[in-house]
């Protein structure tokens, strides 16, 4: 269907640029071989939803577990691509997770490491080139908790957006700013938009917390690196 993609406009029919099928069908593969193991960590798939589904017309969603086979620690790893940035509005923690019931504590900026080679990469306007070939990316903490038959459940969950690189803009955002920004533009929008959430438990202490975050970053870093590549 991705072949197949037509929008209107006042002068026509407007065809998505060249290479753009290519370029989702490249980054659903990339997607589909995130690696199930690192180490200890052993990842077992998650059934998506079907309002997931219908409410996000994903290119590709992966939502995984991976559980540590030494230590029994877990996090959750979801990546969704969309063909529209514009369909991603929708997605995003401080509305998702307030409409299944969590209630949002504290929002804390951050930042995460993107593996890459060393080159110079722009994000939030900021030159971050690394000799080490890692990305400093912006990403936002969430602290959620919910009330479950009396019991208190606390998560923390990692997020961030990832679009292709244009001369105009970044390609790596903490919040929503960043697609609602390409949203605005049709040529923009329909190169659509990847984002990332890493959940972990709020009891794992920060030292710990930014390990196991940074062990999900390494498994992840090349769908960004591919969505930020765009068409080519």
């Amino acid at each position: 269907l991705l072949g197949v993609m037509i929008a209107t406009n006042a002068a026509g029919t407007m065809r998505i640029a060249p290479g753009t099928v290519e370029y989702f069908d490249r980054v659903k593969g990339t997607i589909e071989g995130v690696p199930m193991q690192s180490g200890p960590w052993l990842g077992v798939e998650i059934p998506v939803i079907a309002a997931a589904q219908d409410l996000l017309q994903p290119n590709k969603i992966m939502q995984r577990r991976y559980t540590n086979a030494e230590t029994r620690e877990w996090f959750d790893l979801l990546i969704v691509h969309c063909g529209d940035v514009r369909d991603m509005l929708g997605h995003y923690p401080p509305v998702c997770y307030k409409a299944n019931g969590w209630t949002l504590g504290q929002r804390t900026p951050m930042t995460v490491g993107i593996v890459s080679a060393t080159r110079d990469v722009e994000v939030d306007g900021t030159d971050n080139s690394s000799a080490a070939g890692v990305i400093e990316a912006p990403a936002t903490r969430y602290a959620f908790t919910r009330e479950v038959e009396f019991v208190e459940e606390q998560i923390r969950i990692i997020n961030l957006f990832a679009l292709p690189k244009s001369e105009s803009d970044v390609s790596f955002g903490r919040d929503l700013s960043l697609p609602d920004r390409a949203g605005r533009f049709r040529s923009r929008a329909r190169l659509g938009s990847a984002q990332v959430q890493i959940i972990v438990p709020a009891e794992m202490d920060a030292p710990r917390r930014d390990e196991i975050v940074a062990t999900a970053m390494e498994l992840i870093s090349p769908v960004l690196l591919d969505v930020e590549r765009g068409p080519m």
